[in-house]
């Protein structure tokens, strides 16, 4: 993560598969890569595989693409090579959905404590001990709506 992540100054194409999800914000599914010129090489050489099925899901928040989720090369049964089809691409998408949930979340939480350590050390770890805690019932006298 750290290669491609937030501090990384590295970048997919956008002629890519994934840059083609991340600019539409929509998904992309390429059953024919090893013909598209526009597929990035270079996950080949990371994988040490042969791209030939990728779907590429942006994963968003609001109208913004904050990154993409990318399958390659579907396994069927056996080792036989299969193929994507309209229900893993509903499954990624749900899952994408999730996904940037959670890193925007995760971001949030990391500005909120940031900017609270500017004021008091103390509750910025007296809110991280609270957003630890497992969600319980309110208590019956909570004033909170």
């Amino acid at each position: 993560m750290q290669k491609w992540g937030m501090q990384s100054n590295r970048r997919v194409p956008l002629e890519s598969n994934a840059g083609q999800a991340f600019t539409s914000g929509l998904i992309h599914h390429a059953t024919t890569v090893r013909q598209d010129e526009s597929h990035y090489t270079g996950v080949d050489e990371q994988t040490r595989k042969r791209s030939k099925d990728i779907v590429s899901v942006p994963l968003r928040i609001g109208d913004r693409s904050i990154g993409v989720l990318q399958v390659l090369n579907k396994i069927g049964g056996g080792d036989d090579q299969a193929t994507y089809d309209s229900h893993d691409c509903a499954l990624l998408t749900h899952l994408g959905r999730l996904a940037a949930t959670a890193i925007n979340n995760a971001s949030l939480v990391r500005k909120l404590t940031a900017q609270m350590g500017l004021y008091s050390r103390d509750l910025a770890e007296d809110l991280l001990e609270r957003l630890d805690q497992p969600a319980g019932p309110r208590a019956p006298d909570s004033d909170v709506c």
